[in-house]
């Protein structure tokens, strides 16, 4: 079982770990299956309105589960099956890719690699589907003076 993240340092400062399995279960679902995730309050419904607008409740209650980490890969493929549909020939719904890179920036910072990683490979998805013919260094050249 890997770990990335924040954890994985700290724990290095910790001292040896008794019991490393138990550490990483303890980091998202006490068991491991796949059982429903908890609905989601009013609150976060109303916080996340525009991600249940563009791709349901059903998934996003699933991206916000922190039941298992299972939940939020799941949704992923959902988001990545759904956003590459819409897209047909030059025709890009915007407002699916927006809501995309929101999940994308839910997700990344997540505690478990698998859910991080799932997150970059949508990512390259979107990348791959919006911009088929562009070099990937014409892509960084499009991206670096939006993120400075």
């Amino acid at each position: 079982l890997a770990r990335c993240g924040r954890n994985r340092v700290d724990s290095m400062y910790r001292g040896p770990r008794t019991n490393p399995v138990a550490e990483v279960a303890a980091l998202d679902s006490p068991d491991l299956s796949l059982s429903d995730p908890a609905p989601l309050s009013e609150i976060e419904k109303l916080q996340q309105s525009p991600l249940i607008k563009a791709f349901g409740e059903s998934v996003v209650t699933l991206l916000l589960s922190k039941k298992a980490f299972q939940h939020r890969i799941n949704a992923l493929d959902d988001i990545e099956g759904i956003v590459t549909g819409s897209i047909s020939g030059k025709h890009v719904n915007v407002d699916l890719v927006s809501n995309a890179v929101t999940a994308v920036g839910i997700t990344l910072p997540d505690a478990i690699c698998q859910v991080s990683v799932r997150s970059m490979c949508l990512i390259e998805t979107l990348i791959n589907k919006l911009f088929p013919d562009m070099l990937p260094g014409a892509v960084q050249e499009c991206i670096d003076p939006v993120c400075a």
